[in-house]
C-alpha cells in the first residue's frame, strides 16, 4: 500500500530517529534464533515523485487516497501495530531508547560468555540483568525474553537449582506457549527432580502448541522422542533403586552408595533419592553417615528445613540413645509442622511407579499427635534412666535394679538404649553378688549392641570374677576395639594388661549360682531352679520384642533385627548351659 520494508544498514530511516531492534541471540548457550533483523519503513516511488509527510517519525509517501490507504495512515497515526510486521519494529509513538537495546545485548553476550566458561553464577547475574532490562520494554517488544529465561534456566540447572530453573522455563512459556526450548528445558528440570508424571505431561504439551501433529517439525519430533526415553530411563533407575532399599537388599553402606551414585546420574535433584540415602544409612546402622547427609541438606535449606529431614534427625538420635536431643528434635519438628500447617498423614516422600500404577513410599512424617506421644514416652524413659543412675551413685543397688527394670518395659526403647539399660543393671547385680543375673544382662547387651564398648568391658569384669580369665581377655579386646574415645580406650587397655597375667580358665560354679563355698546340694538345686525360671532361653529371647527396631510405622527399620534376636538366643543358650553345669558341680561336690 505504498510502503516497502527492508533491512536497515545504519539503523536509521530517512528523516526519522533510529529504529530499535530486539537483542540478538547469537552465541546463546542454547541458541535457537538468528540475529533479529531491524526492519525500517521508507517511501516507495509511485507514479512520479509524490510528496511525503512524516507521521510518528516515519516518512510516509502520499499515494491514492482510497479507503485502504486511509486506514493505513490512521493505523500509523494511532500507533496500531500492523499485522505481519516484525515485532522488532515499533510503529507509532516514541521508539525504544537504543541504549536499552545495547544494554540488553551486552548483558546477554556476557552471560553467554560466562556460561561457556562455566562461570554459572556470573551467567545467572548477567541473564538476570538482561531480563530486568527487557521487562521495562512494551509487551510487543519482548519476543526475545523467553529465550533469556531459558538461558538463565540452563545456568540455574548447572548450579544445581532445578526449582529456580523450572520457574524460569514456566515464565518463558507464559510469554510464548509455543517456545519449545523452554518446554524441553522444563522437562529436564522435572526429570532431574524425579517428577516423572509432570515431565510426561510437559513433553506431551509440545503437540498441543502446534496446529496439528502433522505440522510438528522433524527436529521437534526427534527431541520429543529423546526426552521421552530420558524420562523412562530415569524412572526405571529410581524405582528399581527404591524397590531394593525398601526390600532391604543393600548389605552394606558401600553397596548403598554405589547404587545411589548410579541413580544420581539420572535424577540428581530428586527429593526421594536424597531421602532414600538417609533412610538407607539408618537401616544399616550408620547413623553418623545419615547425620552427615542431613547436615548438608539442612545447610542448603537454611531457614526452611524439610519436615522429612527433621524426622530423620529424630530417628538418628533415637537409635544412638541420645534421648535428650531426640526430645528436643521432636519438639522442633512439631513446631515446624505447626508452622507449615502440615499434618503428617499427607506429608510423605513417594515416587509414582508407572509400571505398577502405584506410589512407592520412601518415608512419611507422623502427625503431630503421634510426635507429642513419642516426645512424652521418650522423656519418661530418660527420666527413669537418670533416676536409676542417681540410685547407683548412692549405692542403692536394689532400688536401681527396680528402676532399670521399669525402664526396660518402656514402649520406646531403641537397641542402643536397651544395651545401656541392661549393661547398667548388670553392674547393680554384680555389686549385689548376683553374678548369673549380671551375666545374663551383659549377654543381652552384647547381643543387642555388639559395637557398644561398655557391655564388653562389663562382661570382662564378670568373667574374671567367675574365673574365666581367657574369655575375659577376649571381651576386653572387643571393648578396646569399640572404645568411643582415646580416654576410654586407654582405660580398657590398662584392664587388658592386668588380665594378661592370668591363665586360669575354671568357672566358679558356686559363685555363678550366687552361693557361698560350702553350700549344700539342696541349696544348689534351689538356686538353679530359681535362676532357670528367669533365664530360660525362650523367656530371654522374648525380651527383644520390647526393643524398637523401628521408631514408628513411618520410620526407617533397622536391618539388624533378626540378627539381634539370633544373637540373644545364642547367648541365652550358652548361659543356661553354664547354669546346668554349675548345678551338677555343686550337687556332686
Amino acid at each position: 500500500r505504498g510502503f516497502h520494508v527492508g533491512k536497515s544498514t545504519s539503523g536509521k530511516t530517512p528523516g526519522s530517529r533510529r529504529s530499535k531492534g530486539l537483542p540478538s541471540h547469537r552465541g546463546d548457550p542454547d541458541s535457537e534464533a538468528a540475529e533479529v533483523s531491524t526492519m525500517v519503513w521508507s517511501p516507495m516511488e509511485m507514479d512520479g515523485a509524490p510528496s511525503s509527510s512524516v507521521v510518528n517519525g516515519f516518512s510516509i509517501g502520499k499515494v491514492d487516497d482510497g479507503p485502504t490507504d486511509r486506514r493505513m495512515r490512521r493505523a500509523l497515526r494511532d500507533s496500531v501495530v500492523i499485522p505481519n510486521v516484525p515485532i522488532a519494529l515499533r510503529v507509532g509513538g516514541r521508539g525504544t531508547d537504543q541504549s536499552t537495546s545495547d544494554r540488553i545485548n551486552e548483558f546477554r553476550r556476557k552471560g553467554n560468555h560466562a556460561f561457556k566458561m562455566k562461570d554459572y553464577e556470573r551467567a545467572c547475574a548477567m541473564y538476570s540483568s538482561a531480563i530486568l532490562s527487557s521487562l521495562s520494554l512494551p509487551e510487543w517488544e519482548k519476543a526475545g525474553l523467553p529465550l533469556l529465561y531459558c538461558n538463565r534456566a540452563a545456568a540455574y540447572l548447572a548450579l544445581g537449582k532445578p526449582v529456580e530453573a523450572l520457574e524460569d522455563c514456566l515464565s518463558g512459556m507464559k510469554l510464548n506457549s509455543a517456545h519449545h526450548k523452554c518446554r524441553f528445558r522444563a522437562v529436564t528440570c522435572l526429570v532431574r527432580m524425579g517428577r516423572f508424571s509432570e515431565a510426561r505431561g510437559m513433553a506431551r504439551g509440545v503437540v498441543g502448541t502446534e496446529a496439528g501433529a502433522d505440522t510438528i517439525e522433524n527436529s521437534i519430533t526427534a527431541e520429543l522422542s529423546k526426552r521421552t526415553r530420558e524420562i523412562d530411563e530415569a524412572e526405571k533407575a529410581l524405582v528399581g533403586y527404591l524397590d531394593a532399599l525398601v526390600a532391604g537388599r543393600f548389605a552394606s553402606t558401600e553397596a548403598l552408595k554405589m547404587a545411589y551414585k548410579e541413580v544420581e546420574a539420572h535424577v540428581p535433584h530428586s527429593e526421594a533419592l536424597l531421602v532414600s540415602l538417609v533412610v538407607g544409612h539408618i537401616q544399616l546402622g550408620d547413623f553418623s553417615g545419615a547425620d552427615r547427609v542431613l547436615d548438608v541438606v539442612l545447610k542448603q535449606r537454611g531457614s526452611q528445613p524439610p519436615a522429612w529431614a527433621g524426622w530423620c534427625r529424630v530417628q538418628t538420635c533415637f537409635f544412638k540413645a541420645d534421648y535428650l536431643q531426640c526430645g528436643r528434635n521432636l519438639e522442633a519438628l512439631d513446631g515446624l509442622l505447626k508452622l507449615k500447617a502440615v499434618e503428617g498423614a499427607g506429608n510423605e516422600v513417594a515416587v509414582e511407579n508407572q509400571n505398577g500404577g502405584s506410589m512407592l513410599r520412601v518415608l512419611a512424617v507422623p502427625d503431630r499427635a503421634l510426635i507429642e506421644s513419642l516426645r512424652l514416652e521418650i522423656g519418661a524413659l530418660q527420666d527413669l534412666k537418670d533416676q536409676a543412675q542417681a540410685q547407683m551413685h548412692k549405692r542403692a543397688f536394689s532400688d536401681a535394679i527396680e528402676t532399670y527394670s521399669r525402664a526396660l518395659t518402656s514402649p520406646q526403647m531403641s537397641p542402643a538404649m536397651a544395651a545401656i539399660l541392661f549393661s547398667n543393671r548388670a553392674a547393680s547385680y554384680q555389686s549385689l553378688g548376683q553374678h548369673a543375673l549380671a551375666l545374663a544382662d551383659c549377654c543381652m547387651a552384647v547381643a543387642i549392641s555388639p559395637h557398644f564398648a561398655k557391655p564388653h568391658s562389663r562382661m570382662a569384669g564378670l568373667l574374671s570374677d567367675l574365673g574365666l580369665y581367657l574369655d575375659a581377655q577376649k571381651s576386653i579386646e572387643l571393648a578396646v576395639a569399640c572404645a568411643a574415645s582415646a580416654k576410654q580406650r586407654a582405660e580398657y587397655q590398662n584392664t587388658r594388661n592386668s588380665l594378661s597375667h592370668h591363665r586360669r580358665q575354671q568357672m566358679d560354679h558356686t559363685r555363678l549360682l550366687g552361693l557361698h563355698h560350702g553350700a549344700s546340694a539342696v541349696d544348689g538345686k534351689r538356686a538353679y531352679r530359681k535362676l532357670a525360671l528367669k533365664l530360660h532361653p525362650d523367656k530371654t529371647s522374648q525380651a527383644t520384642n520390647r526393643i524398637r527396631f523401628q521408631l514408628t510405622g513411618d520410620g526407617a527399620r533397622l536391618l539388624t533385627a533378626e540378627d539381634t534376636r539370633q544373637q540373644v538366643l545364642e547367648q541365652a543358650t550358652w548361659l543356661f548351659k553354664q547354669l546346668g553345669e554349675a548345678q551338677d558341680a555343686v550337687t556332686l561336690a
